[in-house]
């Protein structure tokens, strides 16, 4: 992702995060912006980004998601990279409140359009975009700051479904804010 492309995805968060000021977000729509450690199987480690959107729909929490994380590797006049941007939704409800924390659990599904590629350092390089879907789970403490804030902190294990080969998993240690709108 380019500079440009940080920076404009910075201020919309920024204009969306300023427009949030409506509601309670322990139980109204909510936007939620998180960043994290990523364990992606066999790949050590990366910084993650995610966005979302809590709403009720039909009796349930959803929020629709976008994630993303990258990681690049230099080694033996090789380089290699691989770059995960994936779309989910999760269903999300209380397990324990106790005044202003509580334990929040969810589930759901997502895809993942993962983009691998490598070569020598100066030369051509191959790349290989594949698309997999699989499902995720995750546990979250929640502290109430104020009327219509919320701070975050949680874990969460993806398993990606690969056809013919085993699943990939994925573990993802994060934290963020929550805005009411």
């Amino acid at each position: 992702m380019s500079r440009a492309s940080r920076a404009a995805v910075v201020c919309g968060l920024s204009i969306l995060g300023a427009a949030a000021a409506g509601a309670d977000p322990v139980d109204a729509r909510s936007l939620r912006i998180s960043a994290g450690v990523v364990r992606p199987e066999a790949l050590g480690s990366a910084a993650w980004f995610g966005v979302g959107v809590r709403a009720r729909f039909l009796g349930l929490w959803l929020e629709p998601e976008l994630g993303y994380w990258s990681r690049r590797e230099t080694a033996f006049a090789l380089r290699s990279s691989v770059r995960d941007l994936h779309a989910g939704v999760s269903a999300h409800w209380t397990v324990l409140r106790l005044g202003a924390v509580r334990l929040l659990a969810a589930a759901g599904g997502s895809t993942h359009v993962v983009t691998s590629s490598g070569g020598p350092l100066g030369g051509a390089t191959a790349s290989e975009t594949r698309v997999r879907a699989g499902p995720h789970a995750s546990l979250a403490f929640e502290l109430r700051l104020r009327e219509r804030t919320a701070a975050f902190a949680g874990a969460r294990a993806d398993w990606i479904v690969r056809r013919s080969l085993d699943d990939e998993q994925e573990s993802r240690f994060y934290g963020g804010i929550r805005l009411a709108f």
